[in-house]
C-alpha cells in the first residue's frame, strides 16, 4: 500500500496513534496504518477518507474500532483488504473519467 502511494505521489504519515474509547467506554489505543495528509476518493470505496489501515482478514473487531476512530478523532479510515491492493495495482488508484 505505501508503495502505491508513494507511486502517485499522496503524502502520508505511517502507524499513527490515536486515543479512542469503544462502546463501554473502555479507552483502547489505536494505530492505522496510513494518515493521510488530505482526503481522497480512491476507487472503488465509497467514502472519502483520510486514512488507511491495511489487513489480512476483516473481523467484526476491525469495523468497531473503525467505528470509534471515527467517533472519537473525526478521522475516517477505510480498511483496506487484498482485493483492494490487486484492483489498484492493476487499474489505478483512482478512476479515469474518460473510461465511461
Amino acid at each position: 500500500m505505501a508503495r502505491l502511494l508513494i507511486q502517485q505521489k499522496i503524502p502520508f504519515t505511517p502507524h499513527v496513534k490515536f486515543q479512542c474509547f469503544n462502546r463501554e467506554g473502555k479507552q483502547f489505543e489505536y494505530t492505522v496504518d496510513f494518515l493521510l495528509r488530505s482526503p481522497q476518493k480512491f476507487a472503488g470505496i465509497s467514502p472519502i477518507v483520510t486514512a488507511l489501515e491495511v489487513k489480512g482478514r476483516l473481523r467484526k473487531k476491525d469495523i468497531l474500532r473503525n467505528d470509534a476512530l471515527e467517533y472519537c478523532h473525526r478521522v475516517k479510515c477505510w480498511i483496506v483488504l487484498e482485493p483492494h491492493i490487486e484492483m489498484w495495482e492493476r487499474e489505478s488508484l483512482f478512476w479515469n473519467t474518460s473510461d465511461f
